[in-house]
């Protein structure tokens, strides 16, 4: 049977589980509170260590225990799969193990890989944010700017990971198990100050509740980059591996879309489009998309906030490329040949140049 079309020109990653071995859960393995308080030069350490922690190959176990475990990219990949948009047209289509998270059809409890990696990946990355503000507060007027900004890019990445673990374990109505009593339910709360006895009874936020706590991480961020100053912040010269003000503006409204509160979310979708604008970004052009060489490869100024890798962060088979990429012959994208399904590609205008990116899968017998 075959589908969809290859993402080859994507240069990006696919999938996997494992039934051959043996489920183990992770031992800590955190840098502590006290040594990342111990200095401003650990504090910006941490905090510039955020990016390459987001696409750390095998981040969970810090060893080659599942392909799954990359770090941010397995939901860039489990919700595409999530929400039907790509379908694996290679005969090797078992290699495909984020497949599961479109047809269940393997193991799926709380004791398996796709559940609890994403569930240890997002508080893992929020144990960074917290060391941080843990010595960080944003409202210290003691505190050097520099030092502002590290707190404030760590309320940032918080509120981004635990939107994250929301929207991925929030229980929502369907046919098949009643959710009825755990509804209104997101995930814990673990902040800086939440102490271990805290930890052991500590129930999970309403869906109310885990809003007022994204949006006040995040207007503590943004008051504090305004305070700042963006000329004051661009000096720094970091780049757009870290959250921008349009990154900020931009997780608002994606909060409050989840929240559906849709007024406000596109009140703050536009406040991020006319803060990145105002900063020189524009949208992707039709030769940046379709260009072999550097198309979703190469930092353009599309682009509002990314992770890469490197030598230092790549893992094995463990990275985006390799599951996405049919190119990559490194990778199981290469058995798997992600495509796009074709639910998606007919809602592609003909006339949008994305279009051309894919082959049309009314061209193959699977529909």
């Amino acid at each position: 049977m075959k589908t969809l079309s290859y993402l080859s020109l994507m240069g990006v990653a696919l999938l996997g589980l494992n039934a051959c071995i043996e489920e183990t859960f992770p031992e800590d393995n955190f840098a502590t509170t006290e040594q990342v308080a111990s200095s401003p030069s650990a504090i910006k350490a941490s905090a510039l260590g955020m990016p390459s922690a987001m696409a750390q190959g095998y981040y969970v176990y810090e060893e080659q225990v599942h392909e799954t475990d990359m770090s941010y990219p397995q939901f860039m990949i489990a919700f595409t799969e999530l929400l039907g948009d790509m379908y694996p047209e290679g005969s090797n289509s078992g290699y495909d193990w984020y497949r599961n998270y479109n047809t269940f059809d393997r193991t799926f409890g709380g004791d398996s890989y796709f559940a609890y990696l994403p569930w240890f990946t997002c508080y893992k990355l929020i144990k960074t944010n917290n060391d941080i503000l843990s010595a960080v507060d944003v409202s210290d007027p003691e505190l050097s700017d520099e030092i502002k900004y590290y707190g404030a890019l760590a309320h940032t990445c918080r509120a981004f990971n635990y939107y994250m673990l929301t929207v991925m374990f929030q229980p929502v109505e369907n046919i098949y198990t009643d959710c009825s009593k755990v509804l209104d339910l997101t995930v814990p709360k673990v902040t800086e100050k939440t102490t271990r006895e805290e930890a052991k009874q500590n129930p999970r936020l309403t869906r109310a509740e885990m809003k007022e706590f994204l949006l006040s991480d995040l207007d503590k961020a943004d008051s504090t980059f305004n305070a700042i100053g963006a000329s004051n912040i661009k000096a720094m010269n970091l780049g757009k591996t870290l959250p921008s003000l349009a990154v900020i503006y931009g997780l608002k409204a994606k909060v409050y879309m989840w929240f559906e509160d849709y007024a406000n979310a596109a009140t703050w979708a536009q406040k991020a489009v006319d803060e990145a604008v105002a900063n020189g970004a524009s949208p992707v052009t039709a030769a940046q998309w379709d260009d072999p060489n550097t198309g979703f490869a190469q930092a353009n100024q599309a682009w509002l906030w990314y992770c890469h890798y490197d030598a230092e962060n790549m893992g094995n088979l463990c990275n985006f490329t390799g599951w996405m990429s049919g190119e990559a012959d490194w990778g199981y994208s290469s058995l798997t040949f992600p495509s796009i399904d074709k639910s998606l590609y007919d809602k592609i205008g003909a006339a949008d140049f994305r279009h051309t990116t894919f082959l049309n899968p009314a061209k193959y017998d699977y529909y």
